[in-house]
């Protein structure tokens, strides 16, 4: 009487876990478009509140504020290469960009609640060039930078604001919205 073995076959694990490999990597993909939707959505979602801030500093003022500065929280403290004691939002060379600016935050605070934090996901061109979060710009005109995840060839509508997209060699976005001049009257 011969006696049968039950078990699998090499072929049969084989193609387990193939199976199993396929869907790992079908589930990593899908997992890392919803977290750079998350990222970008929080970072429109503060981008958003801080354009309405400046719209009623601008309402109520007659202008933008006069002063560049990135808007929101948990930006880096010294990251790249401009002076230490910095919380920076952007970096054009290895000595200057735009920092936080504790006469822009005054300023919108009262028409801001709370202070809005974008994610920090990072546009670069290079070590010294990039920019991340929002930040404000008082040339004129006034202008938000907004950095998102990439890759993206349009940016989303900031009220009734239409973004100009710039792609960095990482792949990702900085979306460029124009307020309007500096002074209004």
């Amino acid at each position: 009487m011969k006696k049968y073995i039950s078990g699998f076959t090499i072929v049969e694990l084989l193609i387990v876990v193939i199976v199993i490999g396929i869907l790992t990597t079908i589930g990593a993909v899908a997992y890392r478009g919803v977290s750079d939707r998350a990222r970008n959505s929080q970072t429109i979602s503060a981008a958003e509140q801080w354009y309405k801030g400046l719209e009623m500093y601008k309402a109520r003022n007659g202008s933008y504020p006069n002063a560049a500065g990135c808007l929101g929280s948990n930006y880096g403290y010294n990251e790249g290469n401009v002076a230490t004691g910095t919380y920076q939002c952007r970096q054009d060379t290895a000595s200057s960009g735009i920092v936080s600016n504790s006469t822009l935050n005054t300023a919108l605070a009262k028409h801001v609640t709370g202070s809005p934090s974008p994610a920090m996901v990072t546009a670069s061109n290079s070590a010294t060039l990039w920019k991340r979060g929002v930040s404000y710009f008082n040339s004129n005109p006034a202008r938000l930078d907004v950095t998102l995840d990439g890759p993206l060839t349009t940016c989303p509508a900031l009220g009734k604001l239409a973004g100009a997209a710039t792609t960095y060699t990482n792949g990702n976005v900085v979306c460029v919205y124009t307020l309007g001049p500096l002074n209004t009257y």
